[in-house]
């Protein structure tokens, strides 16, 4: 009785397992509306630079400052966006479409990043906040993507 009661907890947890890589599935439409979301919003921002640099910059500053921040904004988003496309060709082409762990850090950090890049322009937040969510929204994901693309390129050539 005792070895039927393991037997019957073996099968129940490769049925779990089971069930839960099919989970994974649920993550892509999610993923592919956040990556959407937050790229819609960069390029929202990207071409109306000018009035987002106007309200992140203090009263009173100068064209120069004016003119630094909105290369540095535009420069900004512009890499942000690149990242991106990078995701996306990743996801789209299957590398990553079902890998938990970077579904998971990708969807997390593209919500994130389009709640704080709405708020970055609606509050008005510093100029030099933008860098923050670039590094921890656009930067990380897609250091995932490319070690994902890398190790996927490393494994097709062996």
């Amino acid at each position: 009785n005792n070895c039927a009661g393991n037997q019957f907890s073996s099968q129940q947890f490769f049925s779990k397992r089971k069930k839960m890589s099919l989970n994974v599935g649920r993550f892509v439409p999610v993923r592919f509306l956040a990556l959407i979301s937050h790229f819609v919003i960069l390029v929202t921002v990207l071409w109306s630079v000018n009035a987002t640099v106007n309200s992140c910059l203090p009263t009173g500053y100068s064209q120069t400052d004016f003119e630094t921040f909105k290369e540095r904004l535009t420069i900004g988003f512009s890499l942000a966006i690149a990242l991106i496309a990078i995701e996306m060709i990743g996801f789209l082409l299957g590398i990553s479409m079902f890998v938990t762990s970077i579904a998971l850090i990708s969807t997390l950090a593209h919500v994130v990043a389009s709640i704080l890049l709405a708020m970055f322009v609606l509050d008005s937040w510093e100029c030099q906040s933008y860098w923050y969510i670039f590094g921890f929204c656009s930067a990380t994901p897609a250091f995932f993507e490319l070690v994902a693309l890398m190790l996927y390129g490393l494994g097709k050539r062996r």
